[in-house]
């Protein structure tokens, strides 16, 4: 794993060596105390993880998938949300592979939809996170259909059953013009950099294995990947849309 950043792991209270002690053998990271310079922390408490990242915030994150299912439950509306339509509202249960999983908030949006997903994710310290938050939810209500698996996206799926649809969410290229990204993002960011994941071989396997549809989440005026125009588009937002290529013969 190249990143720019120190990354280490810590833990809180004694109870929770042993647990830290197995992250650190299992992920081939070292376990030292927490230190305030420019170095991101993967923190085991009784609760999960937590990421202490001093340059980016004086507050320790927590992937909170249950906090994100409740906004789910609460938004009337949730079908016409922009991915929601990128589905197709008429579909029935789906097989979604998430190529780019990061901390699998689309991927639980389309599990809380009722669809059946894979989230595959690369980078081992990523996948520690989500499945740290993932653990959590497993009880609670609606159950959702969601996989994690910490694997590379384009040898899971030539080597996998050929999924409905597969959404692609390249990291977007840094733009100075626009205000600093949420932290959640800043942090992916810091423990990624220096990964270099091709979007245009994400692109040529996904439009390969995808029975029914590839959809790419991209900034709104971005470029097509491989200048491939799609079939349909939809608006996010002023900065973002979602790119439909239709794959069904």
């Amino acid at each position: 794993m190249t990143t720019n950043k120190k990354i280490i792991i810590s833990h809180s209270g004694a109870d929770n060596y042993q647990k830290a002690l197995e992250l650190s053998n299992k992920i081939n990271i070292p376990m030292q105390q927490i230190e305030t310079d420019d170095s991101i922390c993967l923190l085991v408490t009784s609760s999960g993880l937590q990421i202490i990242a001093p340059a980016i915030s004086k507050k320790p994150f927590e992937l909170n998938l249950t906090k994100l299912i409740s906004e789910f439950q609460k938004q009337q509306e949730i079908k016409k949300h922009p991915l929601s339509m990128a589905i197709g509202l008429k579909k029935k249960k789906c097989l979604i592979y998430d190529m780019t999983a990061g901390f699998i908030k689309d991927s639980c949006l389309l599990a809380y939809l009722g669809h059946k997903v894979v989230a595959i994710e690369k980078n081992p310290v990523i996948y520690e996170i989500a499945k740290s938050a993932q653990e959590k939810i497993k009880d609670t209500s609606p159950k959702l259909d969601l996989s994690i698996v910490n694997a590379d996206s384009i040898n899971f799926i030539n080597k996998h059953q050929k999924p409905d649809i597969i959404l692609i969410d390249p990291m977007f290229p840094k733009d100075k013009k626009t205000a600093l990204v949420k932290k959640p993002m800043q942090i992916l960011q810091a423990i990624t950099t220096g990964e270099n994941q091709s979007e245009n071989n994400l692109m040529k396997a996904a439009l390969l294995n995808a029975t029914c549809k590839v959809i790419v989440k991209r900034p709104k005026n971005g470029p097509y990947i491989n200048d491939k125009k799609p079939e349909l588009q939809i608006t996010n937002n002023q900065s973002t849309r979602f790119d439909i290529y239709l794959t069904s013969s």
